[in-house]
């Protein structure tokens, strides 16, 4: 179980909505989820770290630790974190233990 004090970062989980237009096309948003600014601690990926995280996905930059929720998903673009003016893609989620009390969200930092 992770410690309370470690998550000190307050962000928000976003998620892409695509509606259609009038010309036909679809348009594509994101928006804070329900329940979605939540506590979280935010690690940047050292190099060995980045190397066991390779076999998962390659480009991984952090890993953001927040509560359990069944809300996050990292099929296709779903999900994203906002952190300030800093934006993550979700690249995998992590159930840690299999315990439903925390989930780790391997992340690439969006180039401003």
């Amino acid at each position: 179980m992770l410690a309370a004090g470690r998550m000190r970062e307050r962000v928000d989980i976003e998620a892409n909505t695509r509606t259609a237009d009038d010309a036909g096309g679809v348009s594509s948003s994101w928006a804070v989820i329900t329940r979605g600014t939540v506590w979280a601690e935010i690690r940047p990926l050292r190099g060995e770290q980045k190397v066991t995280a390779a076999q998962i996905v390659a480009d991984a930059t952090h890993l953001i630790t927040i509560r359990y929720s069944t809300d996050v998903s990292a099929v296709g673009v779903a999900h994203r974190v906002k952190y300030g003016t800093r934006i993550f893609d979700i690249r995998n989620v992590t159930n840690i233990n299999e315990s439903d009390e925390t989930i780790e969200l391997l992340c690439v930092e969006q180039k401003p």
